[in-house]
Parts: C-alpha cells; sequence; structure tokens
C-alpha cells in the first residue's frame, strides 16, 4: 500500500498537468477546443472569451513599458557608474595636485632654510679666514665647518628638484663656497647648471643624469666616474677636467671643449661628439667611443686615434648570416 501510495505521489504533478490539459481541451469555457478546431487562426480563436488580437492589446504596452523600464535603469545604473568613476578620478587627480603643491611648498621651505642657515654659516668668522687662507690659527676649526657646510648641502641636494639644485650650485658657486664644499657623490640628477661656473670643483661620482649643463664651465673639473647619461653638454668647457672612467652615455657634447682633458676609461656610447673639440686628449684602450663613426664630425681628433688599440671607432656587432 505504501508502495502504491508514494509511486502516485511520485507522478502526482504529471498527473494534474494531464487533468488541466484535458480541461482545456474538453471544455468551452477555455477556449482551447475552438483553437484547435480553428487550427489556431487569430480570427476566430479565443482563449478566456479573448481573441489573440486582444490578448496582444492587453500584452504589448505592459512589456512595451517592462522593455522601456529595464533599459531606462541599465542606462541610469551605467550613468551613476560613470558618474561615480568621474568623480574618483576628479578627487585622485585633486589629491595628486594638493601633494605636487605641498611637495613643492616643503622643497622651497627646505631651499629657503638651507641658505638661510649657509648664509650664517658663510658669515663665521672662521668660514671667512679659511676662505681667504690668510690665517692658519683657524685650522684645526676649517674640517668641522666644512664637513657641516658639506652635510647640509648633500642631503638639500637629494631633498630638490632640478631647478632648485641649480639656485643651490649657483649660491656656492657665487659665494667662493666651492673652494672648500666637495660636490662629490651628491645628487644633481635633472639639476638645471646652465652656464654654471664649476672650474675646478670636485664633482667625483656624482649622478648628473639628465642635467642641463649647457655652455658651464669645466675647466680643471674633478669628474672622475660621474654619471653624465642623457647629460645635456653643448657648448660646454671642460678643457684639463679629469673625466677618467665618467660615462657620457647618451650624452649630448655638441661643440665642447674637451681639450687636454683625461678620458682613460671614459665611456661615450651613443654621445653625440658633433664638432667637439679633441685637441690633445688623453685616452687609452678602455675608452669606449660611439657606434657608427661618432667621432667623425668632432674636431682635432688626435691622428693616433684612429690606428690606437682598443680605440678604434666601435661598430655594432655584423648581423648573423
Amino acid at each position: 500500500m505504501n508502495r502504491v501510495y508514494r509511486r502516485i505521489r511520485k507522478h502526482l504533478w504529471e498527473l494534474a498537468l494531464g487533468a488541466l490539459l484535458s480541461l482545456g481541451v474538453f471544455t468551452s469555457w477555455t477556449g482551447v477546443r475552438s483553437c484547435l478546431q480553428s487550427g489556431f487562426s487569430v480570427d476566430v480563436c479565443s482563449i478566456f472569451g479573448k481573441t489573440a488580437w486582444e490578448w496582444l492589446e492587453l500584452l504589448i504596452a505592459p512589456a512595451v513599458l517592462a522593455g522601456f523600464g529595464i533599459l531606462a535603469n541599465q542606462y541610469f545604473k551605467q550613468r551613476d557608474k560613470r558618474e561615480e568613476e568621474l568623480e574618483k578620478e576628479r578627487t585622485e587627480k585633486q589629491r595628486e595636485q594638493e601633494r605636487i603643491i605641498a611637495k613643492d611648498k616643503e622643497r622651497q621651505e627646505s631651499l629657503k632654510d638651507y641658505l638661510a642657515d649657509m648664509t650664517e654659516l658663510l658669515l663665521d668668522d672662521s668660514w671667512l679666514v679659511a676662505n681667504a687662507q690668510t690665517d692658519s690659527s683657524v685650522v684645526s676649526q676649517i674640517p668641522r665647518i666644512v664637513a657641516i657646510a658639506r652635510a647640509r648641502t648633500i642631503t638639500i641636494l637629494r631633498e630638490l628638484d632640478g631647478e632648485r639644485k641649480g639656485l643651490v650650485i649657483k649660491f656656492l658657486s657665487e659665494s667662493g663656497s666651492l673652494k672648500l664644499i666637495s660636490l662629490a657623490f651628491s645628487d644633481l640628477r635633472g639639476a638645471n647648471l646652465y652656464q654654471a661656473n664649476l672650474n675646478g670643483v670636485n664633482l667625483e661620482g656624482t649622478n648628473l643624469d639628465g642635467a642641463n649643463l649647457e655652455g658651464a664651465n669645466l675647466r680643471r673639473a674633478r669628474l672622475i666616474r660621474a654619471m653624465l647619461f642623457n647629460v645635456n653638454l653643448s657648448k660646454a668647457y671642460l678643457n684639463n677636467a679629469n673625466l677618467c672612467r665618467a660615462n657620457f652615455s647618451n650624452a649630448n657634447l655638441i661643440e665642447a671643449n674637451l681639450s687636454k682633458a683625461n678620458l682613460h676609461s671614459t665611456i661615450f656610447s651613443d654621445a653625440n661628439l658633433y664638432l667637439t673639440n679633441l685637441e690633445g686628449i688623453e685616452w687609452n684602450d678602455e675608452t669606449k667611443w660611439p657606434y657608427n663613426n661618432g667621432l667623425a664630425k668632432a674636431r682635432n681628433v688626435p691622428a693616433k686615434l684612429s690606428n690606437y688599440p682598443g680605440s678604434l671607432l666601435a661598430l655594432p656587432p655584423a648581423s648573423p648570416t
């Protein structure tokens, strides 16, 4: 008995569906019988007393409204999303601009404080005497004063942008402080040193990547192992400068004067030496010259250079055949 009951229960929904279909087909009030008899003619066939056209009229308006509602909902959702994204982007840009302004203000304040501190230091009696080199009685105080000045200078150069770095160097140059303050291993990346006077300055190991040294005076400067990638040295004066192991990769040396410079193990990969004065230069077999006849348009190229072992105009490796 239980087995029969479970079987009936299992197929109950099938029995119910069959009963509804039988009711629709064999009774006239649903209209199913008339539709079957008329071959589902839209003019004759009626369901629950309404023709197909009447049902379409009843259903099409809600369907259209529902469709418009869905489309409108999607449109407004996308619009709100775009507005949120634009607002987020505007907020991020505003915050970035505020950070830039705050950083610029901070750099300006740092520069102002540095100049004030250095002015006070440079007016110290022992500094004045040391700079003039007239009184040997304060020699023992010179290292401490110079060390303080150098520490402040090296620190501030790491914090400033290119324009303000140029202002610091100009201040030190015009005050004559570069005779005592070494700029070795300092950060002068991107510095604007246009026509700066750096005669005899110690720039050993200094990072000058991207700096503007157009027309600068670097006579007798010490640039051993200096990093001069992408630097602009057009029309600069590097007479008698020590450029041993300096890296001038991709540097602009158009019309620069390198006469009598020390170029031992110096790297000029991809540097522009157009009309560069190379009169009296010193080089060795580790000096790396530009590819593709980079020295062809330089001026006063030593006659021995083209025959010197290791210093031939290097050509790119031949492509495999």
